[in-house]
Formats: structure tokens, sequence, C-alpha cells
């Protein structure tokens, strides 16, 4: 999926550094809730963190939130004003039924002008002293933001009946993000506040009504947007689960103005997320996946969001997994596959030919998780693939078996370049003009004129660009124009059906 401008922006401004303060880079975890020898790089400044339960992401976000010392004037939300910023004690209670976690150790790397490049907190009998931290603004939002305000009793005693209540007006701008996403238009809406952490939302959207009155999906829109603009520019928001109470089209929503807004207010997110919407609403770089091996926990980056969600669903492993480099490389290896192999194989872009690398050389160290292989775009260079193996191998020189397994397990696509710039060469195919014309409804001199017209874009928008002139959908398009083009060089991908027939028929030694 292309990126949007924005996210583009976002993306050269972060690698880049150009944050206007400090931006936490890294996290390492030992010795604290299962978590040991863990690091986690961050690679986005809207990122969401996947995984199955008990891989550890809330005692990551919980290790995020103390990465640093507050500022002045600002106290989060949650926060009673004598304690203007989170300390491990908000996260981490050990009862008199819990074993205690003495002698953890978290280790934060910023970057950033005129701060530290880490800062390291140890458990003793306390952890380390918390004003030499770098300073910035956190607000943490929490899971219990998704329950209802009918359920919590607190609300009860402090906003039925008279009582003395602060009182603060959403923005003009806030209520129309909110209304846009839920799809009700707001005259006004506001939040009443008592004793500092507690409050209820106000809203008239026809009818005035309260939280108490509120679905649980309105009062957490409601509740994120405003916090978003409430946050001093430079914050660090974290979000726990941030797709609950919310259905996959006010996620997706939601996900575009947290993007939008962070480009604008300098925010860096952090979330964690069950959500492939979520998943699907980032660029690769801002999606890592957590996997959990016996009591080691790591992190896969920059994999696509069908992948990811394929771990945190635990889907069965077919006859064959073939690993791509993204969608485009996924669509021609199933247009060429007849049905009698498509039925017996799983193929699934993962993001980038490091990935497709990491996955396969899983397969070679560990029999037991069935057949593979790897399939690379034509313009991938195989030497720096093969340094890759290397370090998966844990080798300095590839011997005969490596070789051997390689030839037999990994296949690039036709051509030299990526397969976008292939398929779009197809316009000097007259056979291909044909039949794609055809399965356009359209002339062939339509289509002709329309492929052959020059194109100055980027080869990864070509789709969305012929979906503008063909008034068919961009995925469509995509789809038709694969199907076609392997049809007609269906000779080009028989070395791959057979590749593919050739494993499917070896038999599996199981270690």
């Amino acid at each position: 999926m292309p990126l949007r401008d924005i996210e583009r922006r976002l993306l050269e401004r972060w690698e880049s550094m150009q944050y206007q303060k400090t931006t936490l880079r890294k996290l390492k975890i030992n010795g604290l809730r299962g978590l040991d020898d863990f690091s986690l790089d961050i690679n986005y400044p809207v990122f969401a963190i996947a995984g199955e339960n008990g891989t550890g992401k809330s005692t990551i976000l919980g290790c995020i939130a103390c990465a640093y010392h507050s500022v002045k004037g600002f106290t989060p939300f949650d926060k009673g004003n004598n304690f203007p910023y989170y300390t491990f004690g908000d996260f981490f209670i050990t009862s008199r039924f819990d074993t205690p976690y003495n002698n953890a150790e978290v280790i934060w790397n910023y970057s950033g002008a005129n701060y530290p490049e880490s800062y390291t907190a140890r458990k003793g009998k306390k952890w380390s002293k918390y004003e030499k931290r770098p300073k910035r603004a956190v607000q943490f939002i929490g899971i219990s933001r998704a329950l209802p305000a009918i359920e919590q009793r607190v609300l009860k005693a402090h906003f039925v009946g008279k009582g003395k209540n602060t009182h603060m007006v959403y923005s003009q701008e806030v209520k129309q993000i909110a209304s846009a996403i839920l799809g009700r238009t707001y005259t006004s809406a506001e939040r009443y506040g008592s004793n500092d952490i507690h409050s209820l939302n106000v809203v008239n959207a026809g009818d005035v009504y309260s939280g108490f009155n509120m679905g649980a999906g309105e009062d957490v829109v409601l509740t994120l947007i405003n916090m978003l603009h409430e946050v001093p520019d430079d914050t660090l928001v974290i979000i726990e689960e941030i797709e609950t109470g919310l259905h996959p089209k006010a996620q997706k929503e939601i996900l575009k103005h947290i993007i939008d807004i962070s480009f604008k207010k300098h925010l860096q997110v952090i979330m964690t997320t069950h959500s492939q919407v979520v998943l699907d609403s980032l660029p690769p770089e801002g999606r890592v996946v957590l996997r959990r091996n016996g009591t080691k926990v790591t992190p896969e980056y920059r994999i696509s969001s069908s992948y990811a969600f394929s771990i945190l669903i635990q889907e069965s492993i077919p006859e064959l997994t073939i690993y791509t480099e993204d969608d485009v490389a996924q669509n021609l290896v199933l247009a060429a596959l007849p049905l009698r192999i498509r039925k017996r194989v799983r193929v699934i872009y993962v993001g980038s030919w490091m990935t497709v690398t990491s996955q396969t050389a899983a397969f070679f160290r560990d029999n037991n998780l069935g057949k593979n292989l790897a399939i690379y775009d034509g313009d991938c260079n195989m030497s720096e693939v093969n340094k890759e193996y290397k370090k998966h191998f844990g080798v300095q020189t590839l011997d005969q078996t490596h070789i051997n397994w390689l030839a037999n397990h990994t296949f690039k696509l036709p051509g030299n370049e990526p397969p976008e710039k292939w398929l779009m060469n197809m316009n000097r195919n007259d056979e291909f003009c044909i039949n794609f014309a055809i399965s356009t409804n359209c002339e062939k001199e339509e289509v002709a004129d329309i492929l052959r017209s020059p194109y100055f874009g980027d080869h990864h928008d070509y789709f969305h660009y012929l979906s503008g002139k063909l008034g068919l959908p961009a995925e469509q398009v995509k789809i038709k124009f694969i199907q076609v083009a392997v049809k007609v060089n269906m000779t080009l991908f028989q070395d791959l059906v057979s590749k593919i027939e050739t494993i499917l028929d070896e038999t599996l030694v199981i270690s």
C-alpha cells in the first residue's frame, strides 16, 4: 500500500533526526516480568507493537512510560499534582504473592541535541533516581479508558447529583474530527472533571447526553482525540491496545488522525495492538510483532500486516510456505500456479528481502517448521542475500550443504528490475494489450493509449495511476494486470512452477 505524503514526510523527518527535542529510539530490558536480554528498536514516530498474550507488551509500555522525567507545567491527565511523572511503581507492583524482580535493568536510548544517548535504571531495593532521566512530557493512556462510565462507581459519586466540577469545552477541531470518525455531528462537546483525575464527557449530537449514556467507543474516541490535542508538542504518548472499543472503520480513521497530529505536533506515539486494521494503517517501519520461543521474546520488524496477523492467530502451516517481498510478487506467484498447486501452498508477503531471508533461514535451522521457498524480486542483489544468509547460518563461508539447500529453496522473479517495472514494460506487448483490454471491458486502442502514455511517477504508485485512467479500483486493476501479464508470459514462470512441484513432492525429514 503506497504511503500517504504525510507518512513519507514523517518517515523522512524521523530518519534524518529532525525532531525538535528528544526521541526514544531503543529499549532494553533485563530480568523484568519474563523479559530477559530483550531489545526493541523504535523505527517510526507512530509505532505499533503486536504480539500474542504473554509476550511482554504491557511490560514494554510501562518501561517506555518511565523513560523520561517531568517537564515544568505538565502533569499527565491520570496523575495527581503531587506526582507529575510516571514511576515504575505505577506499572510494576510486587504484592506478597509475587516473586520480587530485584536486579532488573532497563536501558533507554535517545536521540536529540543536548540529551544523553542513554540512561540505565536498575532495581535494587528501589529503582535508580528518576531525576537523572531526560525531561519530556509523557502521557500514558491505559485500557481503563474503555470502561463505560455507567460501570464506574466512582464517577457516579462525583457526577450524579450536585457537586463542584471543573469544566472544559472541547475545541472545534476536536469536535470535527470526532464527528468524522463516529459519523455524527457534535454541536458541542465538553469534559467535566473532579479531583484532578476523574472526568466525564458531555456532548450535544441532537440531544444532550453524558458518558453515562454513551457507547464505550464514542467515549473512547472523544477522550483519545482530546488528549492528543491537549498534550504539549513533543510529548511521548503511550496507548494500550489502541483498538479497544473501536470498530474497524474507527480504528482506521483514528490511526490516520494520529499520524497527522504526530506530524503537526512532533508527537511520538507508541501503542500495542492485536488488530490487523491498526497494523495495516501504518507503514512497515511502524510495525513490530513479538514472538516468544520458550523464555526468549524476539521482535520482527518491517513486516506486512497480513504476515503479522498470521503470527497472532497462529494459522496452521500448509504443505509449503512461500515468502515474497511484497503483494505484487505475491500475486505474480499466485497467478502462475494452477489450482492443484495453489490449494497446497500459502504465499505470504513479508515486507522486504531481508525478512524473506530471515524466515527462510529459520526453515533451514529447523526442519520441523515444514517446507518453504523464498522468492526474491528481479532486482534483488543475490550477493547481499547470501551475505545475510551467512549471518543467519552463523558461518563465514557457505559450504556445499548451504549452497545446495539455497539452490532448492530460493527463486528470483523474471527480469532484473522491481516487479512493478517489469509489469510496466508490458505496454510494448500487443498480446498483453489485447487481453488486458478484454479483462477491463475496454477497447484495445484505449488501453494501448493509456499504457503507452508517458508515466513519470513512482513505480509503486503505477496501479493507482491506472485506476484513475480506467475508472476501476486500484486493487482490481493490479490483479487483472498481473493475471494477464503472467498468462502471456507463462513460459517465464514455468521454472517457478516446476520448482514448487519438486518441493511439494519431496519427502521432508523431520528431526
